[in-house]
């Protein structure tokens, strides 16, 4: 995630650590291949996919669709 809110949120309530820089990305729309971002409420852990089989999978195990994430 790119918003610090965000970030502090994580770090205090997980497992996560960190802040250190995975990779970039482009903004949502501006690759050819949107991920989307999905959120499991009753855990606090996100997921990713551009495969849209992958959101059966995720919605039957909880999650919610939160947008896109990023672009490639």
């Amino acid at each position: 995630t790119s918003d610090q809110n965000e970030v502090q949120r994580l770090i205090v309530m997980s497992e996560y650590s960190g802040g250190d820089l995975a990779f970039y990305a482009l903004a949502p729309g501006e690759g050819s291949t949107d991920f989307i971002r999905y959120y499991n409420s009753s855990t606090g852990a996100f997921g990713f996919s551009a495969a849209a089989g992958d959101e059966q999978f995720f919605t039957s195990r909880g999650y919610s669709i939160d947008g896109i994430g990023w672009s490639i």
